[in-house]
């Protein structure tokens, strides 16, 4: 379930772009320094995907998906998740403290 020919292997902070746009955390999108900690994000995704059959902010493009991501009021929950599975997904895709302070209508992503 990964593509290990786009990972990246750091011990340090890193700010580089990979990755699938639906599965990109809010870090990655808005260009700020993140860690391995960015992949329970793609976590949430993926476990969201699994069982759904799609991503939690499915849209047709691309800038509206991105500015979904950073925005948690987005984030809807089938009537078929059980309660702990909704806790653990927003549990996983909690958008980062430094990013609450960010206007949407600041987002544009090129």
């Amino acid at each position: 379930m990964a593509d290990f020919g786009s990972t990246i292997r750091t011990l340090e902070r890193t700010s580089t772009f990979t990755g699938t746009p639906d599965y990109l955390p809010p870090e990655v999108i808005y260009g700020k320094k993140y860690h391995k900690s960015v992949d329970w994000w793609s976590l949430g995704v993926t476990l969201y995907e699994m069982v759904a059959t799609q991503t939690p902010f499915e849209v047709g493009d691309d800038s509206e998906l991105y500015a979904r991501m950073v925005s948690s009021s987005h984030l809807k929950f089938p009537r078929t998740f059980s309660s702990q599975f909704s806790d653990l997904l927003k549990n996983l895709l909690k958008v980062s403290f430094f990013l609450n302070n960010i206007q949407l209508t600041d987002f544009d992503y090129p």
